[in-house]
């Protein structure tokens, strides 16, 4: 597995970065949101709900598995808190940039299960 395909999580950080820096709706409708909502909609692929035999936790939370550990030497791991951040951020972002950009329907709208699965 390798470390680039995983890195996802930086996309959104970097788009949400840009959008923030400059307030440029037009380049988030264009450019941002656009790579913020596949980012995301990577992300709810991913996920899945955990097994309460998983930590201890909550069945209602969503857990991430077989990614890079932050050191980027061990894979696959399971919910490393790094990349469960990441993925967090990922879903919640691809959400906050719908709204921005006003698109509540259509191919920019946030997807259905994103709110649910960003309880990483």
């Amino acid at each position: 597995m390798s470390a680039g395909r995983l890195e996802w999580r930086s996309i959104s950080f970097a788009t949400a970065l840009v959008y923030k820096a400059t307030g440029n709706k037009t380049w988030l409708a264009e450019v941002g949101a656009p790579l913020a909502h596949g980012v995301a909609e990577f992300w709810a692929s991913r996920v899945t709900p955990c097994s309460a035999d998983v930590y201890g936790v909550d069945k209602s939370r969503y857990c991430v598995r077989g990614v890079m550990g932050p050191d980027e030497s061990h894979a696959p791991v399971d919910d490393s808190p790094f990349t469960s951040a990441g993925a967090q951020f990922s879903l919640k972002w691809g959400i906050e940039s719908a709204k921005i950009i006003g698109c509540q329907s259509g191919a920019c709208a946030a997807g259905a299960n994103w709110s649910n699965a960003s309880d990483i």
